[in-house]
């Protein structure tokens, strides 16, 4: 088997790829509250249909550390590192893709996820905006609202299930042959 020039990086963890996040630049704050990312099949096959599939592979591959970092380091040695491929494979990729991750205050981004990157991180403000003024409202609101007991804290006696004499019977129930109970009588007894 062929060694390849950088067999070292490849499978091994790098600044920006570990699985917690370590050495990320960006907040963890952030990074948790987008943990996926919207991928629209069609645009993807539409803009990499041709490519090689070593391209195809770097180019996700810098999409995602994009999305968990929030952008790209400039230096082409650490991109390389993130897209864990063999130099050669980097200078055929990159050929193809540094158009798309432009310079930008010394960092590399694709404008395009940068963009829809911003608006998940305004729909996350926003839902957890309405959840957090819904809690409030639910805990601190007006008392006459209603019980403010948590969501699934109710005891089984206090559940508002039927006994089995009050239940109506079921179609298995009323097959000829068994026992009928008779719902309206017990009812009536109520």
């Amino acid at each position: 088997m062929r060694r390849r020039d950088s067999d070292e990086l490849r499978g091994r963890p790098c600044q920006g790829s570990l699985p917690d996040g370590a050495g990320s630049t960006a907040a963890a704050e952030v990074r948790a509250s987008l943990p996926w990312l919207p991928l629209y099949v069609g645009d993807w096959l539409r803009e990499t249909r041709g490519w090689p599939p070593v391209v195809r592979a770097v180019y996700l591959e810098l999409l995602l550390a994009q999305w968990d970092e929030g952008s790209l380091p400039a230096d082409a040695e650490t991109l390389q590192a993130i897209a864990r491929v063999t130099t050669h494979e980097w200078t055929t990729a990159w050929r193809v893709l540094a158009p798309f991750f432009p310079l930008d205050r010394r960092r590399r981004r694709n404008s395009a996820l940068a963009a829809r990157r911003t608006v998940q991180e305004d729909r996350r403000r926003r839902l957890s905006d309405a959840g957090r003024r819904g809690n409030e409202r639910r805990w601190y609101g007006d008392v006459s609202q209603g019980d403010r007991q948590a969501i699934g804290s109710r005891s089984h006696s206090e559940s508002e299930s039927e006994s089995a004499s009050e239940r109506e019977e079921t179609p298995q129930e009323r097959q000829p042959g068994r026992r009928t109970v008779v719902v309206a009588a017990a009812r009536a007894a109520r």
